[in-house]
């Protein structure tokens, strides 16, 4: 019923207070007690609204009865609900029960019940319309009861059932009855007492659906419902309150004023330190149980553990990481016990620590670095100690640090090894005695005015230290890196040792360094890379040592280089694979060693006057280059682009035609060869299209170039002519036989089959593969589809033809396989290509539609009748199944897996014609329905006695046909232009 859907927050409050409650067992006692039903609402003055509520109120929880009525009447019409479409509210405490129907349950010919304005109802139930949860249930009696409607309009229905005694409601501040109508607007108070050891729990409706109403005191604006139930409180339940300073010496007390249980007799707190996953009790005790902050603590949260002995369960409260405790006493000012110009000394004070205004905590009182004669703030604290924090700031106090020296230190001077340094000062306040200090590295290296600076302070930096006897601290300066000392010495010009083509060798003396043109200065006394019989400018120079600069160069010295290498090269042999080449510098001016050097382009290649030419060579240029140990250059010779080998062997046979139409000609394949018409250009192909018809044409065949030899000379001529145009189209001689070929092939990627022609051409194999190596290639038949994914098909091919048909349910093998699967027999496969496929084929097979959407087991038929599974396959919604298989033989589907099943005693006479797009063989039938094996031996005999017949007849006409055409190239021969 509409209320049942409505109020099903009402029944589970109702089951909770009961599963709560009662034991299990209690809710089936074996009593003999009928349940006692009383109309409980409405009673009197009785709202008429859509929200009324007919209510019963029962002795005992009860089940509601189906088949069993409640009515109700005006006297005129009575309206009846089935006892099941009402609902049960209830409290198992209190024995507090409630059947609860809505208006709508009531019906009268399909109209549902509706309260009239003054008037008058009765209301009865059924006899067994209730019944008890006794193991043998006992059902209620029946039951009659009245009720009158308000006479006022517009009032709503105040509508509630109560738990417990002490519960109640009112209505303008007088008692109400469930059901009662009360004007709009009225104050509506409930009284809901708590109850120890209970929870009370109230459902509320308003008009009709789930709705907010503040039960303590609220104004009614439309019909209200309130279903009060309680539940037994079990466990402990709130929140229990940590009190005291978390902080060092603190003391933790528990608020127990947020928990359930009002009695504190039975409460056992437990105070436990936490230290993520370590925790220690350190203290437990009853309601009053204190536990006082230790070191320990610090850092660590505290848990407050609340149990019952009364309710179940542990509340618990934690405190935040325990803190140090602040500190309590005063804290004086510092004292100032020592100033300087750079520094300040405070007293030091037991336990404290130290500050100057913006910078940081210190133990140590002095504080460096300071500005003279200048004023800072000092502060001062007792420090923070393991379970005190530091106390708060001190007053500051101010210090002034001494007056230093003013001015500026002054260097004059060149800074260089051998000159005298003079110092000063500028713009100081010094008065007194003035000390002068120079230092190097820290140390000092002189004192007074002056410094002569020595070979020791080069490449170092001499700084001047100076101090007054009146003035405290000091100034200073630093001058650049001292350099080296000048070198007086003025060297003689360069003399020569020796000369070659490229390069000048001078006379070495000790400390000296040389150069050519007086800018780039060197060690070594040859020069390199010079050019072949040039003049060149030397000078020398005293190097430049660690102490004293380099001299002033010499006055140059004019040399020359030996003259360029000249001759001509001569050389015997070719540039040609496999040939040896031998060369010779004639008409030379050497005086020295010759190189021979042979470069395959810029890749020496090979040295000596002889050079045996390689493979590598072949396509690239080949140079000698001759050089002397003594002459400068290059003496070169190219020799052009290094060739292939010459063909060495016979040519080939004249070649051979394999057919001819009207406009094309085909040769017989031979391996290795190429062909040409004319005798001028060269193919691969064999096929020559695009010709006239009835004309004759001359053919040649010639072997290949390879890699490294050149291609044959050309095979004797062959002549033959295309078909008249009345031929017929295509016209294969009686001894066309094709072969494998090497040529590079044409890539495909389909190739469709028909019913007359199954077999693939080694050359077209060759193609498909070569179509493989960018694509997935595709073979197609009826109801069969090869698929060789891209790069998966072998690139080597043997055999003249490949045989690519299958057929499904129409070969000998299905008589095997249903012998072997009965039932689960789905189809037989057989492929014409026995053995390894070119690679890994994805093969679609078409089983029919009717196994669509089955699984079917895919096997191997052994030739021992034996099955070997393979794979599973599913079958498209079109009929099709897909495997993926590298062999080729004799497979079967069934529609189970063989271990399942048991093989057919008899033999069915054709497969499952729904499984198949193809026609069985056909046989006739015996009385059995069966074809039995000596049927199968006459069907082959008669198969092989046609395939003769029709044989010999198909040998004697070709035979024919070639005698003819054999005719026609005789006469071809005759008009050849």
């Amino acid at each position: 019923m509409n209320w049942i859907k409505n109020k099903r927050w009402v029944a589970l409050l109702a089951v909770l207070a009961l599963a709560v409650s009662l034991p299990a067992t209690a809710l089936a006692v074996d009593d003999t007690t009928a349940p006692v039903a009383t109309l409980y609402s409405p009673t009197v003055n009785a709202a008429a609204s859509a929200n009324q509520k007919i209510i019963f109120s029962l002795s005992e929880k009860v089940t509601l009865v189906g088949g069993k009525v409640i009515t109700v009447s005006d006297g005129v019409t009575t309206y009846t609900a089935d006892a099941t479409s009402g609902a049960v509210v209830g409290d198992a405490l209190s024995d507090s029960w409630y059947a609860v129907y809505d208006l709508t349950d009531f019906t009268n010919g399909g109209s549902p019940l509706t309260l009239a304005l003054s008037t008058n109802y009765s209301v009865n139930a059924e006899a067994g319309a209730f019944a008890d949860l006794a193991t043998t249930p006992n059902t209620s009696a029946a039951m009659s009861g009245a009720f009158a409607t308000t006479t006022t309009a517009g009032q709503f229905a105040l509508v509630f059932t109560l738990s417990a005694a002490g519960q109640g409601a009112t209505a303008g501040g007088s008692s109400a009855v469930s059901g009662q109508a009360v004007a709009s607007g009225t104050t509506v108070v409930f009284t809901i007492p708590s109850q120890t050891y209970y929870t009370v729990n109230t459902l509320v409706k308003v008009g009709g659906a789930s709705g907010s109403f503040t039960l303590s005191g609220d104004t009614l604006t439309n019909d209200l419902e309130v279903y009060i139930t309680r539940t037994q409180v079990t466990a402990l339940a709130g929140t229990p309150v940590i009190s005291g300073n978390a902080y060092f010496g603190g003391t933790l007390s528990a608020d127990l004023s947020g928990i359930n249980q009002p009695d504190h007799t039975g409460i056992t707190l437990t105070w436990t330190r936490v230290h993520g996953v370590t925790e220690t009790q350190v203290a437990t005790g009853d309601k009053n149980t204190t536990y006082t902050l230790v070191e320990a603590d610090i850092g660590k949260t505290i848990r407050l553990d609340v149990t019952d002995t009364m309710l179940t369960g542990t509340l618990t409260a934690s405190t935040a990481a325990i803190t140090k405790a602040p500190y309590a006493g005063s804290v004086t000012k510092p004292v100032a016990q020592a100033t300087a110009e750079t520094s300040v000394t405070l007293t030091s004070v037991s336990g404290y620590e130290y500050m100057i205004s913006g910078g940081a905590w210190q133990d140590s009182t002095t504080f460096s670095g300071l500005a003279a004669g200048t004023s800072y703030d000092f502060y001062q604290r007792v420090k923070e100690t393991s379970t005190t924090l530091a106390s708060d700031t001190s007053e500051k106090t101010a210090i002034s640090t001494s007056a230093g020296l003013t001015g500026s230190a002054v260097i004059n001077g060149t800074v260089q090894s051998g000159k005298t340094l003079t110092g000063s000062l500028s713009g100081s306040n010094a008065s007194g005695t003035i000390s002068y200090v120079w230092q190097r590295g820290g140390a000092t290296v002189g004192t007074g005015a002056t410094y002569l600076l020595g070979s020791a302070d080069v490449g170092q930096v001499i700084t001047l230290v100076v101090t007054t006897t009146e003035q405290t601290g000091s100034l200073s300066a630093a001058t650049a890196t001292v350099a080296k000392a000048e070198n007086t010495t003025t060297p003689a010009a360069p003399t020569m040792a020796s000369a070659t083509a490229t390069s000048i060798t001078l006379n070495a003396i000790s400390g000296y360094q040389y150069s050519l043109g007086g800018v780039y200065w060197q060690d070594t006394t040859t020069f390199h890379n010079l050019t072949t019989g040039a003049t060149y400018t030397f000078y020398q120079r005293v190097a430049e040592t660690a102490t004293v600069l380099a001299s002033a160069p010499s006055t140059g010295a004019n040399f020359s280089t030996l003259p360029t290498l000249t001759g001509t090269i001569g050389y015997t042999g070719e540039a040609r694979y496999g040939m040896t080449m031998t060369a010779t510098l004639t008409g030379n001016n050497n005086t020295g060693t010759l190189t021979y050097t042979w470069k395959r382009g810029n890749t020496i290649a090979g040295t000596g006057v002889a050079y045996v030419v390689s493979a590598a060579d072949i396509g690239n240029q080949l140079t000698l280059e001759v050089t002397s140990s003594v002459q400068g250059g290059v003496v070169s010779k190219n020799f052009g682009t290094v060739a292939k080998a010459y063909y060495v062997g016979e040519v080939p046979d004249a070649p051979t035609r394999y057919s001819r139409t009207t406009s094309k000609i085909v040769l017989n394949a031979v391996e290795g060869c190429e062909y040409s018409r004319g005798g001028t250009t060269w193919q691969d192909s064999t096929t020559f299209s695009g010709l006239r018809s009835g004309t004759s044409y001359t053919f040649y065949q010639r072997y290949k170039a390879t890699a490294t030899t050149e291609a044959s000379g050309p095979s004797a001529a062959y002549k033959t002519s295309t078909n008249a145009a009345s031929s017929s189209d295509d016209e294969p001689t009686a001894t066309a036989t094709p072969k494998p070929t090497s040529s590079a092939s044409t890539a495909l990627y389909s190739y469709t089959l028909t019913a007359d022609n199954t077999r693939i051409l080694y050359s077209t194999m060759k193609s498909l593969a070569e179509g493989n190596k960018t694509q997935d290639v595709t073979i197609k038949q009826d109801d069969v589809e090869f698929t060789f994914p891209k790069g998966t098909m072998t690139q080597t091919y043997t055999q003249l033809w490949y045989d690519f048909g299958a057929s499904i349910n129409n070969s000998i093998a299905v008589q095997t396989a249903q012998e072997i699967a009965g039932d689960a027999y789905v189809a037989a496969v057989h492929y014409n290509y026995s053995g390894e496929l070119p690679g890994k084929a994805n093969i679609r097979l078409n089983v029919g539609a009717a196994q669509a959407g089955k699984t079917l087991y895919y096997y191997l038929l052994n030739a021992d009748k034996t099955l070997t599974f393979q794979q599973t396959a599913v079958v498209e919604s079109t009929g099709w199944a897909t495997v993926t298989q590298t062999h080729a033989s004799d497979y079967v589907f069934l529609n189970a897996d063989i271990n399942s099943i048991s093989p057919s005693p008899t033999l069915s006479p054709t497969p499952d014609p729904a499984a198949t797009p193809l026609p069985s063989p056909s046989t006739s039938p015996d009385k059995t329905n069966s074809f039995t094996s000596d049927g199968w031996f006459i069907a082959a005999i008669i198969l092989i006695a046609v395939a003769l017949i029709v044989g010999g007849i198909w040998l004697y006409i070709k035979n024919r046909e070639d005698k003819m055409e054999d005719d026609e190239d005789d006469l071809d021969d005759n008009n050849l232009f």
